[in-house]
Formats: C-alpha cells, sequence, structure tokens
C-alpha cells in the first residue's frame, strides 16, 4: 500500500469517527438546546467537509502533486485521527 493510499483510508476512518460524533452532538443539540452543542455540530461538519475534500483531491489530483508529499497528508491525517478518537473516548468513557 502506497501512502496516498494510506492516507486516502486514514481519511474515510476521520469520516467514521466524525459520524459518530456527530450521532451524540445531534442527539444532545436535541436535548440540551445549548450553543456549545450546536457549536460542536458545525466544528464536526467542518472536519468532515475537510476529510470528503481530502479524499477528493487525493483521488483526482495524486498525478499532479509534488513527489514526496504523500508523507505529510499522511501524517496530518494520522494526527487528526488521533484527536477524533480523543474526542471519541472522551464522548464515550464512563464517567468514574
Amino acid at each position: 500500500m502506497d501512502l496516498w493510499n494510506l492516507a486516502t483510508f486514514i481519511s474515510i476512518f476521520n469520516i467514521i469517527l466524525l459520524g459518530a460524533l456527530l450521532s451524540v452532538y445531534i442527539s444532545n443539540f436535541l436535548l440540551l438546546k445549548s450553543k456549545f452543542s450546536l457549536g460542536l455540530i458545525i466544528f464536526a461538519l467542518l472536519i468532515l467537509l475537510h476529510n470528503l475534500a481530502n479524499i477528493y483531491f487525493q483521488a483526482t489530483m495524486m498525478k499532479e502533486v509534488l513527489f514526496g508529499s504523500s508523507d505529510f497528508a499522511c501524517l496530518l491525517n494520522g494526527l487528526e485521527a488521533l484527536g477524533l478518537l480523543s474526542l471519541v473516548y472522551v464522548t464515550w468513557k464512563p464517567d468514574a
């Protein structure tokens, strides 16, 4: 698997994580009607849009990008995945 395919796979994984987070954020907003929940929904939707655009550009423009940029795409997508995993953990972590 080359690094562009890995970067695309990580973006798809990020979209799955964002879908899980959005389901919680939307249900919280419908229950609480708080501005903070609405802000979380907007934030998650913008990151979702970023990942969808990322997949599109990786699929259609791979031949036009600079050699070696796939390393940075994997790094950035991986860091984003770690951040989203921490949000998923905090969101579903049972209170002690």
